[in-house]
């Protein structure tokens, strides 16, 4: 990419001083960028002047890097449309903060997804956004109960998901009120309906657990070649 005239590009949503600082922050994004099979060649002109456009247009809040079918790297602000094995993201942290070379480590996340995305997601949630909203004490108390609740609901939904695709049952333990005292957390209503809430999600999925092992106690009374299609099913 042409570093000068990318300057004189949208000139009302230009976010860098200089052509340098410009080439210094997509330097960095090509070396934040990991993927397993990604080789220094593949990066091309036109990968830069995707970062360019990026970085400069606020309604882009997503970029992504990843290895196409043929091998080739490819730079976009919205999701593959097919399966990939990896895929590296950049989220703006904040649509109001002009990215310059100094604030970018502030100014955008980045991380890389794997084949098991499902998985992966539960992980960056619950170890690393879950601690930092639970531990928030600004909120209103109805806002963070009603978010706290949504959110232990997702986690509890995303648990199951991915865990099924290894056909197992796991029950989501919430880590909510595990840095307080027995006798505080008896005394925070709002904490003991988000933790009962989660123990009736624990009810339903040993409900489905007893009638799956209900039906196949019925499969003993059948024939060997109904019990074979159904192990199949399982």
């Amino acid at each position: 990419m042409d570093f000068q005239s990318a300057l004189e590009f949208e000139n009302e949503n230009f976010d860098f001083s200089t052509s340098e600082d410009l080439a210094k922050v997509c330097q960095i994004i090509h070396e934040k960028t990991i993927l397993s099979c990604l080789k220094p060649d593949m990066w091309q002109d036109y990968h830069d002047d995707i970062i360019f456009r990026y970085l400069v247009d606020a309604s882009q809040h997503l970029l992504v890097f990843y290895i196409n079918k043929d091998g080739k790297l490819c730079a976009d602000t919205t999701m593959p449309t097919y399966y990939v094995e990896e895929l590296c993201y950049f989220l703006k942290a904040n649509d109001f903060e002009r990215i310059t070379y100094e604030n970018l480590p502030r100014s955008l996340q980045y991380g890389t997804i794997k084949s098991d995305c499902l998985n992966n997601l539960l992980k960056q949630i619950s170890k690393i956004y879950t601690p930092i909203l639970f531990s928030n004490k600004t909120w209103p108390s109805y806002v963070k109960n009603d978010f706290s609740f949504q959110l232990h609901k997702f986690l509890a939904n995303l648990t199951d998901c991915s865990y099924q695709l290894i056909r197992k049952k796991v029950l989501y333990i919430p880590e909510e009120g595990q840095d307080v005292s027995v006798e505080d957390a008896v005394n925070d209503k709002e904490l003991v309906q988000r933790l009962e809430g989660v123990v009736l999600l624990w009810v339903r999925q040993i409900k489905e657990i007893l009638g799956t092992q209900n039906v196949a106690s019925q499969v003993e009374t059948i024939g060997p070649l109904e019990e074979i299609q159904f192990w199949k099913q399982r």
